[in-house]
């Protein structure tokens, strides 16, 4: 999208919120989204009203590019705060400068599954699977190439719960394609978007969840997964160390390496009692983040900026 339609986007935005300002009178206003803080902060500023601006994940490398920063130090220059959802995307926006606002990290949240424990079985024996919107970011090339070195004995099926990006969909074609070259097509299954309930029925029928991403905010994904129980293998995606812990919750594995990710995921197919154990540690790991902790979380920072 060019900087005009850009402009053009910003004004829109502008000139719904300020029209809903007008009977509503807001207290605050809340970029969820980074990109959203520009409009916003043209309705905020005149009424000296307090912006709040949220990093969620790839919006922290995109207001951080090089053509981008003057209007991100502008932005943060407005703003009253700024959150994230982990401390190394935070870190990364506020060396752009400008920002004088307090700064917090508020990551997401999920129900803990009532389904009881995730449990090895005959049934879910052999297959991995990884839930999410394909983007070039999630690295799925590196996590096909690293079901292809593994013996099917051990790792039968890969389930891709998802689908595509339709801004990427030339990716789309290179990913289908290489998976053609390693002669995965008996062994995948790409399922197309899901529902919740169906994307959790999907997950339960894994013996193993896999995150291959070269980043990451903190994925929601991850967090069901380690909701219902499932042992977790996932690369070192910036900011992981705020919640993962090594062989404690999942096995971690550098960035954009196949040959390390398809050497944890052997381990855990191969070792019960390690699947075991990561299990009860992803369990624990998602008890952490109820949805009640960051529903106070949220309130609080709201109540501090508009006094």
């Amino acid at each position: 999208m060019g900087d005009s339609s850009l402009a053009k986007q910003s004004r829109a935005i502008a000139r719904a919120v300020w029209q809903l300002d007008q009977t509503s009178r807001y207290d605050l206003f809340h970029a969820f989204w980074f990109s959203l803080a520009f409009p916003l902060s043209l309705v905020s500023a005149p009424r000296k009203a307090p912006l709040l601006a949220s990093i969620r994940g790839t919006d922290a490398y995109e207001s951080t590019r090089p053509e981008k920063q003057g209007l991100t130090k502008l932005i943060l220059h407005n703003l009253n705060g700024l959150t994230s959802t982990n401390q190394d995307l935070l870190n990364r926006v506020k060396k752009v400068g400008g920002l004088k606002g307090m700064t917090q990290i508020i990551p997401n949240s999920v129900p803990v599954a009532d389904s009881g424990p995730w449990l090895l079985n005959e049934a879910n024996r052999g297959v991995i699977g990884t839930v999410g919107k394909f983007r070039e970011v999630k690295a799925v090339p590196d996590l096909l190439k690293a079901f292809s070195l593994l013996p099917r004995s051990v790792a039968g099926k890969l389930v891709m719960v998802g689908d595509f990006s339709e801004a990427e969909s030339g990716y789309e074609m290179n990913v289908r394609s290489y998976s053609e070259q390693l002669e995965l097509t008996p062994y995948l299954q790409w399922t197309g978007l899901a529902g919740e309930e169906k994307v959790r029925d999907y997950m339960r029928q894994m013996n193993l969840f896999v995150l291959s991403s070269k980043t990451e905010g903190f994925p929601n994904t991850l967090l069901e997964a380690a909701a219902l129980g499932l042992p977790i293998v996932s690369t070192k995606f910036p900011g992981w160390s705020d919640y993962l812990k090594h062989e404690k919750n999942a096995l971690m594995v550098p960035v954009g390496d196949p040959e390390g990710l398809a050497e944890a995921i052997n381990r855990v197919l191969t070792h019960p009692e390690l699947a075991g154990d990561l299990s009860l540690g992803a369990r624990r790991f998602a008890a952490k983040f109820s949805p009640a902790r960051e529903k106070n979380a949220w309130i609080s920072l709201y109540r501090k900026l508009i006094k």
